[in-house]
């Protein structure tokens, strides 16, 4: 079943939310504390320097959920906003004893969604996992079950947000 498209200014007030109350915060915090020497790279590619990170997302996430709920958004939003909220959780626990591909699980959540609506796109995002996925082995990121574990935590999410949205 494909998701309807957002209203013009609900697909504005979820842009901005996240474009400044995700993406700003988590680049200018990353940014400090590579700067600092926190973390060793941008990624947070170390296993214990993600049990600071995961925190700290959770805690912007709640909020832009609080927001987008005071706002009046549509369930369609809040119900996306939780289930991303919820993938991460499960990330946060699974890295206590496996670092899984972050990466990997936020190109497959959005592949679902956008193929519901344009799946040409959909195809194509999921096409370019397959570059996330290769590109976060050479690198020496991750190893094979934790690009699978994103991958396959990503794709659960994002079916499950197509299933009830």
């Amino acid at each position: 079943m494909a998701q309807a498209t957002l209203g013009e200014s609900e697909a504005r007030a979820v842009l901005l939310g996240v474009s400044f109350g995700i993406v700003l915060p988590i680049f200018l915090h990353n940014g400090y504390k590579v700067w600092r020497g926190s973390y060793t790279n941008f990624d947070v590619s170390n296993q214990q320097q993600r049990r600071a990170f995961y925190p700290f997302v959770l805690g912007l996430f709640g909020v832009l959920l609080v927001l987008f709920f005071v706002l009046g958004l549509s369930p369609k939003v809040l119900v996306n906003t939780s289930l991303f909220t919820a993938m991460l959780v499960v990330f946060a626990g699974v890295n206590v004893r496996l670092k899984a591909s972050l990466h990997m699980g936020a190109c497959c959540y959005f592949a679902c969604g956008i193929a519901s609506v344009y799946p040409i796109l959909g195809l194509g995002l999921y096409s370019a996992g397959i570059g996330v996925a290769w590109s976060r082995l050479a690198l020496g990121l991750h190893s094979r079950a934790e690009v699978q574990v994103g991958m396959l935590v990503g794709t659960v999410f994002g079916l499950l947000s197509l299933a009830l949205v």
